[in-house]
């Protein structure tokens, strides 16, 4: 039976919420709503540890300011996060919006690692099958699949250990 434990009051509308799988960390959740930003929570002190965002250089107190009005759901502009998904082995989540972008962030530092576009509509679902390396080593691949407002299905093939290597060469 829950207690209803520990509360935070956030700024915007959360669409997305999401525990870390145990090979990351059981004391980590991330949240998402209609600010754009993804916020990876320590259960064990109840604080934000960590803030996405798809504005590159986003501080903790830029992240925390009030937001300017954006458009969301409405328009379907915005760069909110409708959806999060965990990859299973590596600090990593995938992100989708009502910009049709689906975003890939490295929750240890916040970073932008990479971005995939193709819908022109507000993306409603996604879901990502992870092919993991037979060695058990690396991220794999990830098939990632969309159902958007433009009517469209996508799905898109992620290579993660390239998307890895090649933030890190930026």
């Amino acid at each position: 039976e829950g207690t209803g434990g520990e509360e935070e009051v956030l700024t915007s509308s959360v669409e997305a919420v999401a525990f870390a799988p145990s090979a990351v960390n059981t004391n980590w959740c991330a949240t998402g709503g209609m600010d754009g930003l993804l916020k990876i929570w320590d259960l064990t002190t109840c604080q934000c540890r960590q803030i996405c965002s798809p504005k590159h250089n986003t501080t903790m107190e830029d992240a925390t300011a009030p937001a300017e009005e954006e458009k969301t759901n409405d328009g379907g502009e915005g760069t909110g996060i409708t959806r999060l998904q965990w990859h299973p082995t590596l600090p990593l989540i995938f992100t989708s919006s009502p910009d049709g972008a689906i975003r890939l962030y490295d929750v240890r530092n916040g970073q932008l690692v990479h971005s995939l576009s193709g819908h022109i509509d507000m993306i409603n679902d996604m879901d990502i099958q992870f092919i993991m390396p037979e060695n058990g080593v690396g991220g794999g691949k990830a098939m990632v699949v969309t159902a958007s407002d433009d009517k469209c299905v996508k799905v898109f093939e992620v290579d993660v250990d390239m998307v890895l290597a090649q933030s890190q060469q930026q």
